[in-house]
C-alpha cells in the first residue's frame, strides 16, 4: 500500500507503483504510513473541538476563549 495525501483532495491509498507516481504528477505526495494515519487523527480532533465550541456558543452566546484548552470547554459544558 502507498499512502498519499493532497491539500484539497485529502487521503489515498494507491495500490500500485504506477498509480502513485501518476497520482504524484497531479500533486498527490507520497508519505509514511504513520504520517498517513496521523493527519486523519488530527482531522478528526479538529472535528471534536469544533462541535464543543459550537455547543459552548449556544450554551454561552459566545465562542470560547481562543486559548481555552478543550478540556476546559468540556468542563464548561458539564457546568450547569
Amino acid at each position: 500500500m502507498i499512502y498519499q495525501v493532497h491539500e484539497k483532495h485529502g487521503h489515498h491509498m494507491a495500490i500500485t507503483k504506477s498509480e502513485a507516481d501518476a497520482n504524484e504528477k497531479r500533486g498527490w505526495r507520497t508519505v509514511s504510513e504513520a504520517e498517513f494515519y496521523k493527519r486523519e487523527e488530527k482531522n478528526v480532533i479538529e472535528a471534536i473541538v469544533d462541535d464543543l465550541e459550537e455547543r459552548y456558543e449556544k450554551k454561552y452566546g459566545k465562542r470560547p476563549h481562543h486559548k481555552m484548552k478543550r478540556e476546559t470547554i468540556e468542563a464548561a459544558l458539564k457546568d450547569g
